[in-house]
């Protein structure tokens, strides 16, 4: 089992129950893309599919830019940007949860997991390298 082994098990975990609710969703006759289609069709676009598109842009972008600008970096810009997305607007409230949160990966994944994390390329890799010194990680 190498260092990719972890996440492709919580990523076949992940699909595995979206596949299952959405089967039982469509079984059960309950589809919420239909419900928000219909709520289109009446010129209202329902909030929560704009927040769902949001959500699924800001996850493809972060795995995206994660082997090139590094996890520590790629994982704050994607904190920031879903936590406005869901609509805190005091800046200084997204930044410190963001960088809280980064950090927080950081030390779960990189020293209680031993997950190695994509440092990124250069000129990001350097700043990777420095975060990790300032938490005591190299």
């Amino acid at each position: 089992m190498g260092p990719d082994w972890w996440p492709t098990v919580i990523l076949v975990i992940l699909i595995v129950t979206a596949v299952t609710d959405f089967l039982i969703a469509i079984r059960e006759r309950r589809s919420v893309l239909l419900v928000a289609i219909g709520s289109a069709a009446e010129g209202q676009t329902p909030r929560s599919l704009r927040l769902l598109a949001l959500g699924v842009v800001s996850v493809i972008t972060f795995v995206g830019l994660a082997p090139v600008i590094g996890f520590a970096l790629a994982a704050f810009l994607f904190l920031f940007a879903f936590i406005t997305f869901g609509g805190l607007r005091r800046p200084i409230t997204i930044l410190l949860i963001s960088i809280a949160g980064t950090v927080i990966s950081l030390l779960l994944f990189g020293r209680l997991v031993y997950i190695s994390l994509p440092r990124g390329i250069e000129p990001f890799q350097s700043i990777t390298q420095l975060i990790y010194s300032l938490l005591g990680m190299m």
